[in-house]
């Protein structure tokens, strides 16, 4: 399949982007975790999502200089800014 064929643009409204860091919420329950050195991001498809085209669920964002923070109805993702480290909650 043509490779441009196989992009899907993404609802910006689902997108949490920052510096090194790409978070798209597809679902209530599924969230897709990116992180790039170079702040380039993957727009193909992938094995698992191949359309990415999803209505918005709805979801919370906190974030301040430390911390953002990621809550849907069936998750809660704490991510660290400065470490980089992500830990999800039920």
């Amino acid at each position: 399949m043509n490779e441009e064929k196989m992009r899907f643009p993404l609802s910006p409204q689902a997108v949490i982007t920052g510096e090194h860091y790409r978070f798209t919420v597809l679902t209530p329950k599924l969230i897709r975790l990116e992180y790039a050195e170079n702040g380039v991001f993957e727009d193909r498809a992938t094995q698992t999502v191949l359309n990415r085209q999803f209505p918005v669920p709805a979801f919370r964002k906190l974030e301040n200089d430390v911390s953002l923070e990621i809550i849907t109805e069936a998750f809660h993702l704490h991510y660290l800014r400065a470490s980089a480290k992500i830990k999800i909650y039920p």
